[in-house]
């Protein structure tokens, strides 16, 4: 094994490790908050359920990314290496800044510069495939956690006997809670694994269901380890009880399995924090949706590191190759 091979296995592993990082707060967060689980079992939970939904559904992704945006052989040792270590950098930075970042809009931006730079983008994968879907899922994402909080809220009219039943039966809340962040995690394997797998996989250094077996693991340990992200969803943009968290994860994992089994990289953290914002809109009413104290700063975060990755791409590839 060459060195290059070694610092693409170390600079993989630690994409997945931001990855994971910032996938909890999605996940587990609001369970984490309401204390249903301690951080330490949330960690270890999300990783296996990131791993199976990595075997079941990543390879359709990891394809894309690894051939349908740019040709599989502009993927060599180095520039993949740039790639990586670009999407690394600007997803660190979120995790720092404890905001949740998409790892998806990081990656396709430092893929797509690699494309503009050797002149062989894929326009159509982009304009017709991947544009389309991150402009509409989180507003698919926002529309159906608003009806569906609007008809199913407990404290809304003819739903109070709802909310009794509940307030009688907290572990049922609970344990539904439980599992719609078990859902999301699954669904987080199946997409997000692949942001690292499909560029390391088109360069040659593995099968890409090597790469997913060697990865997703590395997704609960930057969960247990750099899992600050996770407070900030729940707690900074708009307070989500276990109802409601629960709504919301239902919706994000159906849409993000979706997502996956069509073979495209979705922004998780984008379709998550739409459907939290139609939760508001039926709990908090329009003046509420954007009061979150984190939400200016997210949403500057969602187009600077994106930016970021693409800038840093285009200098290394200038300078190196």
């Amino acid at each position: 094994m060459t060195p290059i091979d070694l610092a693409l296995y170390a600079i993989g592993g630690w994409f997945a490790f931001n990855m994971g990082a910032s996938g909890l707060a999605p996940a587990f967060g609001a369970t984490m908050g309401a204390r249903v689980i301690s951080a330490h079992w949330a960690a270890l939970i999300f990783g296996i359920f990131v791993v199976a939904g990595a075997v079941l559904l990543g390879p359709n992704v990891a394809k894309t990314l690894g051939s349908e945006l740019v040709p599989a052989a502009t993927f060599d040792a180095r520039t993949t290496l740039i790639v990586l270590g670009a999407a690394n950098v600007a997803l660190l930075l979120a995790n720092l800044l404890n905001m949740p970042q998409s790892t998806s809009w990081v990656t396709v931006a430092a893929i797509v510069t690699l494309g503009l730079h050797h002149r062989d983008l894929t326009t159509h994968t982009l304009t017709h495939r991947l544009l389309p879907a991150w402009l509409l899922m989180p507003l698919i994402g926002f529309v159906l956690s608003a009806a569906l909080m609007r008809v199913l809220y407990p404290m809304q009219g003819g739903r109070f006997g709802l909310h009794a039943w509940l307030s009688q039966r907290s572990g049922v809340l609970r344990a539904l809670a439980f599992a719609s962040a078990c859902y999301v995690s699954l669904a987080i394997g199946a997409n997000n694994v692949a942001n690292a797998v499909g560029p390391l996989a088109a360069a040659g250094l593995f099968s890409v269901m090597t790469g997913m077996l060697l990865l997703a693991p590395m997704f609960g340990i930057g969960a247990r380890v750099l899992g600050g992200p996770a407070k900030t969803i729940g707690r900074d943009v708009v307070p989500l009880g276990l109802f409601a968290a629960t709504v919301c994860n239902v919706v994000v994992a159906s849409l993000l399995l979706v997502a996956s089994y069509m073979g495209l990289p979705q922004s998780l953290v984008q379709v998550n924090a739409a459907a939290v914002l139609g939760v508001a809109l039926i709990k908090e009413g329009p003046s509420g949706m954007f009061d979150g104290r984190g939400t200016r700063r997210m949403l500057f975060l969602w187009v600077a590191t994106p930016v970021l990755a693409a800038g840093l791409t285009w200098v290394a590839l200038a300078v190196l190759t």
